[in-house]
Formats: structure tokens, C-alpha cells, sequence
């Protein structure tokens, strides 16, 4: 059926579409010789079909335009940031439309390529605004734009996209045929320039579907300027998916048509593009996090901790604000003070634990290390209070966890994956869960020091800072910072790492019992982080490596089964100090390009698995089930 829809539509236009026979193997086409394999054979027939499939929708996008009485002014928004050498072609499609009632208005975000002299001829025409910014991001670029944009309709023209001649008559009859219409978008023709691939991207309106994945782009997508008044420009905080955030927004509450019509060619494939240079995750990350809604009846968390708020324990300070944004009510018992303190956001309750619930009255207990839930376990049962637990990978056994199964207080074990995996339990309270990090700390930075490698940690024997002292010593040309904090019970054992560092030559600067949001400051900076530990000891997820790729730094790790799968593609692992070093030196060998990908790959990997609400978010679920 579809070939002859195809043959159908040649035949309107006037053009025989020949068929490539998949079983001839003799064809005396000089492009395809017999001698060529099946699989290449096969992917040129694909491209041909797919440059045919091409061919005729240009031809049938050429075709007839609807016309409207009405002369609605359109402003056609462009951002642009050194694209002369494609910029000609967007600005020609503008021009070539067939409705002529339009203002163009060029946001140049800084430019240093010769952009505003590229655009010279066409600037006499006085529909054509220039405006130069210093460069900041697209999202500010278009919201210039908007804001000196005179027309009752808006639509968007990037410099990598080439509208048909009617797209701009199209959605003019759209909007003048129906008042109450508030947004309109057309079909797409995508094309990869590097695959010679293309296809159409055209989709009926599913705002729930719409909310899963972006399938209206925004260069065929025409809204009315009161859409801008109401809902706001662009988010400036997104660096991607800017276009999809603004769309969700505007075709939320009011009405949007599809337009049975092909808008225009957006050329995908170049190096330069925001597709290629930005973080997909995080930014799919900020957007979905608008979309949070707290569910079900207010829940209240006590969390039993052995010392809070102490420094070294930023995942537990990182796990209650990602439960507090999703809506629970959350309090701290410590049994001890602490070594190197925060300041708590959370009150936090001394004396025992009896009375902390009996003035909190909290639903749930929740705790972290699980040799801590075995010893609170008999007391909860005795307030008739569920226990949950979060394990960490220094005390992590199966034993213990055979143990806490079987307590009938215990209604939940958190544990990292690999330990998961170790665990046998039919109860169904042995969960796998990932590290998480807070993205309101740490985020990525563009303007990292490529010589900067970056530890941070606790004062613990643990550590093997030694491999990052005598890592510095082989690396002279890379400045090498440590942050540590006191241990609770070991404070003497941070004079030890200072003397130790000294041994090598004192070559590595050491900061001292560094609040979080100082320190988020340092790992942003930093380019690379090396990451210690004795492999003798047990291995968990260590937060600061999830810290770090946030930031985009490159991670270097030791090479251990359950270090390999945490930090995947976003860095590299080593056996020895001496290779450690290596890996450092590598990276001054990188040209920017390759700094780049790093630093996509590490910001990608660390928002896609461990953002603290998408990894929290599980666990909250579960303690809202035990309420019933």
C-alpha cells in the first residue's frame, strides 16, 4: 500500500519513481556493482529511497498556498552565533515566502566570524532587523527578539533551518480563519546531512505524549504574541531543549491545531550545533523538575542518624532535600554530635531517640548504614513505626542484609545495584538505588581549569590519598587540590594526610573542613577529578564522583568491578598511581573537541542516573505505600 502511495504521488507531480529491485545482484549501476556486499547494498538503496522520498516533498511542498484576506503583521525571530556560512540560506527562505507582511529580526548573541558582514545586502531590505548582543545563550537571543517583536503572530527561523515558500500563508490562514486558535504548527522535513538520511516529523497534538518527548520543532511552530505576555519568553537556565520547555508551556491551557502542511528542512549534523555541544539530561532534567507535584496525604520522615549535620555525610544532607521536594515533612535525631559541622536545614533533635518521635510523630523512620537499622530495629518496633534503611559500601554484607529481611520493623533496604544484585529476598524490601547528587549544588561549568585535578573526602585511612599525593608528583604540571574534613572519632588521623602529603613534596593544596557550597564551587572549576580508594576495602557509589560529572569534570577512578559500571563513559579507570598520572597527562594532548565530549559525557551520565529526585523519588513512592 505504501509503494503505491508512493508511485501515486509521482504520478501527480509528474515524476515515474523507479524501483531498486533488493534481489537483483547484477545491476549495471556504476553506484552499485555487483561485487559490492549485501549490507552496503542494501544501505544506498535506503539513501536513494529516502533522496526520492525527499525530491518529491520538496516538489509538493511547492504547491498551492492557502490566501487570507486578512494582512496580519508576522515577526519571524532569528538567533544566530557564527553562522555566516549558513545564515544566507535561512534568510533567503524568509524572503522567498509568499506571504510578504513580515518583520525578520536577527539577534546576533556576539558573533566573531563576520556574521553582520555576511547579512550586509540583505539588510537594505527594511523588514530586516540586525541586533548585536555580547554572546550569552540562545534562550536570551530569542528573548530579545520577543521582546521588540511588533506582530500579532510570532514564529521562529534558526540559521540551520530553510522554510518552503507557503509556510508562512499557511499559518496565516490558521490563525485569521479561527480567533481562538493560540498556537499552530506544521510537518517537518528532517535531514541528517552526515547519514544522508532524512524523514518527516509530523505528529497528531498529545500534550501528555508532548510531555514525554519533543515532537513539534520550533521552527515550524507560529503562536499569537499574547502567548509571550502570559506564559514568558524562554528559559534562560536551559542551555537544550529550550525550544520543548517553551512549546509545553504554550500548548498547555489553550487551543493548538496541527496544520496538514510541510513548514520547512532542518538540517541536522553539525559539529557546532546545540544538539551536539550541550547536555541532553540535565536540561531534560530542569524541565521535567518543573513538572513535580507533590502526591497523596502530607508524610513525615524522622531520619535516625548516627551524626548529623556533619560534612563527610553530604549524601544523607543531599538525600533529605530531594525527599522535602517531593513533598514530606522531614526532622533529625543524632545520636552524636559531629567533627566538621553544616548548618542544618532540618531540625535536628538530641537526647534519645524515644523522645525525638515522640515530639516529631513521624510515619516513617528512615536511617542510613544498615548496621544502624539493626540496632534501632527492636526499639521501632516498639513505637509501631516501619524502619527503612539506606546501606553504604563500606559495611555492606549479605549477611546483614539477610538479617534485616527478616525483621519484621524493617520495611525497606535501599542498597547501591551491585549489592542488590548479592542479595537474595522474596520480601521484596531488598531495593536497588542508585547515589544521588544535588543539582541546586552542583551543576555544570563551561569555564573549567583543564590542570586542575580535584579530590574530595573525609579524613579516613580509607581514602588513599597516598595515590593522589604521588599521582601530583608525577604530574608537575597540573595543580592538584584536596578537600577534606575531620572524621567524627578520627579527627587526628586529617595530621596524618597533611604529613603524608609532605613526604611527596607538599606538591598538593589542601583545603580544610570546606562547606558544601564553597566546595561546589571548587569542583565546577576543576577539570578532572581523581578519585582514591584502597581496593582492598569494600566499594559502594561514592558521592563525589557523582559531584563531579555533574560539573562536567573528566573522572578518573580505580579500576573495580563496581567503579567500571558507575562511572561508564564518563571517564576512565586505572590500576596504579603511575597510570593514574598517565591518564592525567593524556588530556593535554586533547584539542577542544575532545575536552567537550568529555564534558557531555560526564554531565549527561551523571543527571541521567543520579539526580536526587529521580533517584529519591522510588523510595518516597515506597513510604507512601506503607502508610496505605
Amino acid at each position: 500500500m505504501i509503494k503505491r502511495a508512493i508511485r501515486s504521488l509521482g504520478r501527480l507531480l509528474g515524476v515515474e519513481i523507479v524501483r531498486v529491485k533488493a534481489e537483483s545482484r547484477a545491476s549495471h549501476n556504476p553506484r552499485t556493482p555487483p561485487t559490492v556486499p549485501d549490507r552496503e547494498r542494501v544501505e544506498y538503496m535506503i539513501s536513494a529511497n529516502f533522496k526520492t522520498y525527499k525530491w518529491l516533498i520538496e516538489q509538493a511542498a511547492g504547491g498551492l498556498v492557502p490566501q487570507t484576506t486578512r494582512d496580519i503583521l508576522v515577526s519571524i525571530v532569528t538567533p544566530a552565533w557564527n553562522r555566516r556560512d549558513i545564515i544566507q540560506r535561512a534568510i533567503k527562505s524568509a524572503l522567498s515566502q509568499c506571504y510578504q507582511n513580515w518583520e525578520l529580526i536577527i539577534v546576533d548573541d556576539g558573533s566573531t566570524d563576520g556574521t553582520r558582514e555576511a547579512l550586509e545586502r540583505y539588510l537594505m531590505d527594511p523588514r530586516l532587523r540586525y541586533i548585536y548582543q555580547d554572546h550569552r545563550n540562545i534562550g536570551a537571543a530569542r528573548n530579545r527578539g520577543l521582546a521588540i517583536a511588533q506582530g500579532e503572530i510570532i514564529t521562529y527561523l534558526d540559521t540551520d533551518v530553510v522554510w518552503f515558500p507557503g509556510y508562512l500563508s499557511n499559518i496565516v490562514a490558521a490563525f485569521a480563519e479561527d480567533e481562538e486558535l493560540e498556537a499552530v504548527y506544521a510537518a517537518q522535513l528532517v535531514e541528517d546531512a552526515k547519514e544522508s538520511f532524512s524523514y518527516v516529523r509530523y505528529e497528531e497534538f498529545d500534550y501528555d505524549k508532548l510531555c514525554q518527548e519533543n515532537y513539534i520543532d520550533l521552527n515550524v511552530f507560529a503562536h499569537r504574541r499574547l502567548l509571550s505576555e502570559r506564559e514568558g519568553g524562554f528559559d534562560e537556565k536551559l542551555d537544550r531543549l529550550i525550544d520543548w520547555d517553551l512549546i509545553l508551556r504554550y500548548t498547555k491551557h489553550g487551543k493548538v491545531r496541527r496544520l496538514p502542511a510541510l513548514g520547512g528542512i532542518y538540517t541536522y549534523g553539525r559539529s557546532d550545533q546545540v544538539s551536539k555541544t550541550r547536555s541532553l539530561q540535565r536540561n531534560s532534567y530542569l524541565i521535567e523538575s518543573k513538572r513535580i507535584r507533590h502526591a497523596g496525604k502530607p508524610l513525615k520522615a524522622l531520619y535516625a542518624l548516627w551524626e548529623y549535620p556533619q560534612l563527610s555525610e553530604s549524601y544523607i544532607r543531599t538525600e533529605i532535600r530531594a525527599v522535602r521536594q517531593l513533598g514530606v515533612e522531614v526532622e533529625v535525631w543524632s545520636e552524636e554530635d559531629v567533627a566538621a559541622p553544616f548548618e542544618s536545614e532540618v531540625p535536628v533533635h538530641r537526647g534519645s531517640l524515644t523522645e525525638a518521635i515522640a515530639r516529631f510523630k513521624p510515619d516513617v523512620v528512615h536511617t542510613h548504614w544498615l548496621h544502624m537499622a539493626e540496632k534501632f530495629s527492636q526499639q521501632l518496633k516498639r513505637a509501631g513505626l516501619p524502619l527503612t534503611v539506606r546501606g553504604h559500601g563500606f559495611e555492606f554484607t549479605t549477611e546483614i542484609v539477610a538479617k534485616l529481611d527478616k525483621e519484621t520493623t524493617v520495611q525497606g533496604i535501599y542498597v547501591f545495584p551491585h549489592h542488590a544484585e548479592r542479595c537474595r529476598s522474596s520480601s521484596g524490601k531488598v531495593r536497588a538505588m542508585q547515589v544521588a547528587f544535588d543539582p541546586e549544588l552542583y551543576y555544570p561549568c563551561e569555564d573549567k581549569d583543564r590542570r586542575t585535578v580535584m579530590r574530595t573526602g573525609c579524613a579516613l585511612a580509607t581514602k588513599d590519598y597516598e595515590t593522589f599525593f604521588r599521582a601530583a608528583q608525577l604530574c608537575p604540571d597540573h595543580h592538584f587540590l584536596l578537600v577534606v574534613c575531620h572524621g567524627l572519632l578520627v579527627e587526628e588521623y586529617l595530621n596524618e594526610v597533611i604529613r603524608e602529603s609532605k613526604k611527596f613534596g607538599d606538591l598538593v593544596e589542601i583545603k580544610v573542613d570546606v562547606q558544601h557550597e564553597e566546595m561546589s564551587e571548587l569542583m565546577r572549576r576543576a577539570g578532572i577529578y581523581l578519585h582514591t580508594t584502597n581496593p582492598n576495602e569494600p566499594f559502594g557509589m561514592p558521592i563525589s564522583i557523582s559531584e563531579a560529572m555533574a560539573t562536567g569534570s573528566y573522572i578518573i577512578g580505580r579500576q573495580l568491578p563496581a567503579s567500571a559500571s558507575y562511572i561508564g563513559e564518563a571517564g576512565k579507570l586505572y590500576r596504579t598511581p603511575e597510570e593514574a598520572a598517565e591518564l592525567i597527562r593524556e588530556t593535554r594532548q586533547w584539542a577542544d573537541g575532545e575536552w567537550r565530549q568529555a564534558y557531555v559525557c560526564s554531565v549527561d551520565r551523571a543527571y541521567r542516573n543520579f539526580a536526587h529526585t529521580k533517584v529519591v523519588g522510588p523510595m518516597v513512592e515506597h513510604w507512601r505505600g506503607l502508610m496505605g
